[in-house]
């Protein structure tokens, strides 16, 4: 197997969707996938595609797919969300490239039949650039210097706690070229994550004043590698 230039890590639970999220992947860029989730595959997975077991929580198992990626950048997307585009990984790359940082969030956008949906911004952030990411890509060195997710988060607004740590140190943007489409919806799984309100918890680290600069009310809680697999660190909500 060529050594990625891409890794799309993903906390993953429906890997009957996998064959038809692996094929809108494909084109001329060398990747991986690494998923990671309760649910093995009863299959056998292409070379390049790890699936790594664990009943976490959602937002940690991201943290465990970045920790074992080894791609110069990294690309968080759902297994329900497939790419639309041919060659999506190297219209990214080019686009992410002609920004000249590394220091870059570079979010997706939702195709419908009704075309493009528009990027959720938050209620109280007037600032255009930051926004609720769907789907992105980010270089590796970047996501490490940022020091990964924090594990105040259970399922849900891990990404924009993310995104505003980006507006801090960075860019974030929304791709012209490639878009997602939304594959399958599983009523079980999001019922649970609606159960979590971190909206909460995202305007406690996050005390938003309008027409004020973002600050960050307290310092990141990175998750730590013991038992990491096994046990759910932070608030966990109905997981492990």
């Amino acid at each position: 197997m060529s050594i990625p230039l891409v890794s799309v890590v993903s906390s993953a639970a429906k890997p009957y969707l996998w064959a038809d999220w692996y094929k809108s992947m494909e084109g001329t860029i060398p990747f991986e996938v690494v998923a990671v989730g309760p649910n093995p595959p009863t299959y056998a997975l292409p070379n390049n595609f790890k699936f790594i077991l664990s009943k976490v929580k959602p937002v940690q198992c991201w943290e465990i797919a970045t920790r074992n990626a080894i791609g110069q950048y990294l690309v968080f997307m759902a297994d329900d969300q497939l790419l639309q585009g041919p060659d999506p990984f190297k219209r990214l790359i080019a686009e992410y490239m002609s920004y000249n940082t590394d220091k870059l969030m570079l979010s997706l956008r939702w195709l419908s039949n009704v075309g493009l949906a528009p990027i959720g911004i938050h209620q109280h952030v007037t600032d255009p650039n930051i926004y609720m990411p769907v789907g992105f890509m980010i270089t590796n060195n970047f996501y490490r210097h940022l020091g990964g997710l924090d594990r105040n988060f259970i399922a849900l607004y891990w990404d924009l706690d993310l995104c505003f740590r980006v507006a801090m140190d960075g860019l974030t943007r929304v791709s012209s070229v490639i878009a997602l489409e939304k594959a399958n919806i599983s009523p079980g799984l999001w019922d649970a994550y609606k159960q979590v309100d971190q909206e909460v918890t995202v305007n406690k680290i996050w005390p938003i004043t309008l027409g004020q600069p973002l600050k960050r009310s307290q310092p990141l809680e990175p998750f730590v590698d013991d038992n990491i697999l096994l046990v759910s660190q932070g608030p966990k909500g109905v997981w492990a």
